[in-house]
């Protein structure tokens, strides 16, 4: 101590070192508190990231609901791509990869259903539109025989490449079938009875009956005794 040492230097070295220790908690303690800001407003900006993506998919809507997955491999990976570019060291990276991986499962998740239920309405909704103007073409050309089977020709098409495409048992494939030659014939002869042709209706009637569900053919056999009756009454007026 006379020397200038012992306690004289000891205790204020161990006072700076305790200084040090301090302002190294301090300096850790700020650090995670730093992190754990950036990693929450991270997480805010992938979740609005996800949010505006997601809109943008969900509004994409029958065939083209399939370009929603294609929004994952360029704007969702492009905009985290310049989220990560802005943080600041690699525990901050690591936990906005976290983020970003879950984040990205969730919007692939979404999109994969959407497209599935999109697309499979889609199929309905043309599958049922195609076999509309199918029969409808037979309807208005009731008077050519190529026509009308040309027209159930292509409405069996339609029906089979569905039910291939739905996977449905072909039970329900033939329900569908019959369903729809039963509405054809049933409007063809509706058809000809409106225009007065109460004869050629009754002819064909006789050909195609064992076409017609239960249903169409009590319809047909009313509708053809009324149009009987009045074609009857005319041809003995005329």
């Amino acid at each position: 101590e006379a020397f200038g040492g012992g306690d004289v230097v000891s205790k204020p070295i161990g006072a700076a070192q305790q200084l040090l220790r301090a302002s190294e908690e301090i300096f850790v303690a700020q650090k995670k508190a730093a992190d754990s800001l950036v990693n929450q407003e991270s997480d805010f900006n992938l979740h609005k990231l996800q949010t505006d993506i997601e809109t943008e998919g969900l509004g994409l809507k029958g065939k083209d609901s399939a370009e929603s997955l294609d929004l994952i491999n360029t704007k969702w990976r492009k905009g985290v791509g310049a989220l990560e570019s802005k943080l600041n060291n690699d525990d901050q990276r690591a936990q906005f990869r976290r983020y970003s991986q879950a984040r990205e499962a969730s919007l692939y998740d979404t999109f994969k259903k959407h497209t599935s239920t999109e697309i499979s309405r889609y199929d309905d909704d043309l599958t049922k539109a195609s076999v509309a103007n199918y029969r409808q073409d037979a309807i208005s050309n009731f008077k050519d025989p190529s026509k009308i089977q040309l027209s159930l020709m292509q409405q069996e098409k339609a029906l089979f490449e569905y039910s291939q495409r739905k996977g449905e048992s072909e039970e329900v494939y033939k329900n569908s079938l019959d369903e729809a030659k039963s509405s054809t014939h049933s409007g063809i002869i509706s058809r000809m009875v409106n225009t007065g042709d109460d004869m050629l209706a009754s002819k064909y009637y006789k050909q195609v009956s064992d076409q017609l569900t239960g249903t169409d053919k009590a319809a047909m056999e009313k509708m053809l005794e009324e149009g009987s009756f009045r074609g009857e009454a005319q041809r003995k007026s005329d």
